[in-house]
């Protein structure tokens, strides 16, 4: 074999070598790249979203080395009896547990208290026992006020009174440096606490007031207040016949019903799952046309007011939209009858009605 020849095998392989070369070092790269908190987070629809905290969390940490132990972190803000929110962290690293409890004001504080202290585990040698979270499992810490302001610039309060500094992220030198006051106010912002609710398209099945089955569709329009709902709903109900015998002939009566409803409901929680009892008053009109032998086509009516309660639950899929269901009941006020000249009355409406109703509910 000629060494020309020997040159020409070995340029061959040249290719080959440099797609292997490739792909090791692509696989430190994408190991590198992988995040190494595994967050999961619940919160109401008002605070910022995982994407966001997630987005913080890689910004204060910057680079890291694929090696450190990956930590898992459960975040879940609710809202507690006084109108205050609860931050409650838990964080798993290996077989270890810790906890630890925030309260505060606004969701933008403790979104941004929770990066600060998952960087702070992150890049200690020994997080469950260096970090706050060894003997904070009981202790309440406020997220607003001084530590809002020590989660802003960067610091966090160990229970011990000892301070350690979080990642600063890197700033341009043509930005000036943002105060303490200026910073704090950024994370926790105005909040706003009302919102205005659509509910549409509904599609509803009740039993009552009628003895049979009733399907309808409605629609619901209101405002949110914190934990409170008040909604204005009106309700379409598709018509039933109704039908007798008498003296070996067939009389029939077509009814229509419509319904109003004013509802006021109370959360029991400010999370992606939502459930509150609801107090309602309702406004029923039937109306009724009886047609058969000897009978003239007239319509005679009725209307009345019904009180009720029910429980609603809301799923929130983005912080705009959610999909509810309901189940309600109420008593009737007045309990009409069909009745006919040449047949006398032949059937009266329940004292009581229940009805259950899924749809869509729109969050502006």
């Amino acid at each position: 074999m000629t060494t020309r020849s020997r040159v020409a095998r070995a340029v061959r392989w040249v290719p080959q070598l440099l797609l292997l070369l490739g792909l090791l070092s692509s696989a430190p790269a994408q190991a590198q790249s992988a995040e190494p908190i595994e967050l999961k987070w619940n919160a109401p629809p008002e605070c910022p979203r995982a994407e966001e905290v997630r987005a913080r969390i890689r910004k204060l940490a910057g680079p890291l080395n694929a090696s450190k132990t990956a930590l898992r972190a459960e975040a879940t803000i609710s809202r507690n009896d006084d109108d205050e929110l609860h931050l409650r962290l838990v964080v798993h690293v290996g077989n270890e547990t810790g906890e630890r409890h925030l309260d505060g004001k606004s969701c933008k504080a403790l979104a941004g208290a929770t990066a600060v202290a998952l960087v702070l585990l992150l890049r200690s040698s020994d997080p469950l026992s260096e970090n706050p979270l060894a003997e904070a499992a009981s202790t309440d810490t406020r997220a607003n006020g001084g530590d809002a302001n020590n989660a802003a610039s960067g610091e966090t309060q160990t229970d011990r009174g000892s301070q350690t500094k979080a990642p600063e992220p890197v700033t341009k030198p043509t930005q000036p440096a943002r105060p303490p006051a200026a910073a704090a106010a950024a994370v926790k912002g105005p909040e706003r606490r009302w919102r205005i609710l659509l509910q549409f398209p509904q599609a509803a099945l009740g039993i009552g007031p009628l003895r049979k089955p009733s399907f309808g569709l409605a629609a619901a329009g209101g405002l949110s207040f914190d934990r409170w709902r008040f909604l204005a709903r009106g309700s379409y109900w598709f018509p039933q016949e109704v039908t007798t015998d008498n003296m070996k002939q067939q009389f029939s009566a077509e009814v229509r019903r419509a319904s109003g409803s004013l509802l006021a409901c109370r959360a029991l929680s400010l999370s992606t799952l939502e459930l509150a009892p609801c107090a309602k008053v309702t406004i029923e009109h039937v109306s009724a046309r009886a047609s058969g032998p000897h009978i003239s086509a007239t319509d005679a009516g009725a209307t009345w007011i019904a009180a009720g309660f029910g429980a609603h639950a809301r799923w929130h899929i983005v912080p705009w939209l959610a999909l509810f269901a309901a189940i309600e009941a109420e008593l009737e006020g007045s309990r009409p009858q069909f009745s006919l000249d040449e047949v006398g009355p032949f059937q009266r409406f329940l004292p009581a009605a229940v009805a259950g109703s899924i749809g869509t509910e729109w969050i502006m």
